[in-house]
């Protein structure tokens, strides 16, 4: 199918992807700080999940949310981190019934990766078989290969944060849980890269339900992680980030939110298996960090890069 190039982000943007962020270490709480400095990428397509209204378990809480957005995203590599922060919600609803969803973030990071994922994939998530390996078969950008996964979810029982990260085609599993906002430690699982994670799950502001064209406004709380470099491999170039929203509880069904975002008009991608970025105009990942980047696969890849 062929591809439409359009510029999805304003040149400013684009330019300020270019200019690091304040130096200093950021608070891991769940809530953007300003060493983040501009954001790397912006929605412009309204959440085909619900909105996170006030109420028991709604907009008042750090923990349960009603809907799932992704609105902006920033990061920042200082201190020796990886940290990016998803402003929005994760939809963690129990007060009708057990309804989940999960924030995949898929890291480029060096040559090689997977640009359509495996099948042999290994199954870890919250519920394995809606977890990683459900993801097989989905193709990313032609410049974008995957080298690791991270994915967090909200369950029932306290610590209610799990986090989980698979090194692609190496293996992985648990990193541990943590209670909403900071400072972010894990517990229970195996994470010896020390790897942090911070939801603040109160934002109901943002892009509101439906299909169409939205703009996110200003959100300062979502989904923070931090991410030490020697976690990753101490990558020496800038980080390609491809950041999405999938169920969590029945199925690996993938919604519209997408960071960088598919086009307003998509109200979901369905089943990863037919999920295919290379065939959806603008870039669905951003980069976080300075200096050279691999030249990418394509000659497309190239030209997209460009005007990203």
């Amino acid at each position: 199918m062929p591809r439409i190039l359009r510029i999805t982000l304003p040149l400013a943007l684009a330019l300020g992807a270019l200019v690091p962020a304040a130096g200093g270490a950021v608070t891991l709480d769940g809530r953007l700080d300003p060493e983040y400095g501009a954001p790397r990428s912006v929605q412009t397509t309204q959440t085909q999940g619900r909105d996170n209204n006030s109420g028991f378990g709604g907009a008042d809480s750090t923990g349960s949310s009603f809907g799932s957005e992704l609105d902006l995203a920033y990061g920042v590599i200082a201190g020796g981190n990886l940290d990016l922060f998803f402003a929005g919600n994760l939809m963690a609803d129990f007060a009708e019934f057990q309804h989940q969803d999960q924030l995949h973030v898929f890291l480029d990071t060096r040559p090689g990766g997977q640009n359509v994922l495996s099948a042999g994939n290994p199954q870890i998530g919250y519920f394995p078989d809606v977890g990683l390996a459900a993801l097989a078969g989905l193709s990313f950008d032609p410049e974008f290969a995957a080298d690791y996964w991270f994915d967090c979810t909200v369950g029932v029982v306290a610590p209610r944060v799990y986090a989980y990260e698979v090194e692609l085609s190496v293996g992985g599993g648990l990193l541990g849980r943590t209670d909403p906002g900071g400072p972010g430690t894990l517990v229970g699982g195996v994470n010896p890269g020390m790897v942090r994670l911070a939801v603040d799950n109160s934002n109901g502001a943002g892009v509101t339900t439906g299909c169409g064209a939205a703009a996110p406004g200003d959100v300062t709380r979502g989904i923070e992680w931090e991410i030490p470099l020697a976690a990753i491999g101490n990558p020496a170039g800038p980080i390609r980030v491809c950041a999405f929203i999938g169920g969590a509880f029945y199925n690996a069904y993938l919604g519209n939110q997408v960071l960088g975002p598919v086009l307003p008009g998509i109200c979901g991608l369905g089943n990863p298996a037919a999920t295919h970025f290379e065939t959806i105009a603008g870039a669905q990942w951003f980069t976080v960090g300075d200096g050279p980047v691999a030249a990418p696969v394509t000659s497309w890849g190239r030209l997209k890069s460009i005007y990203r």
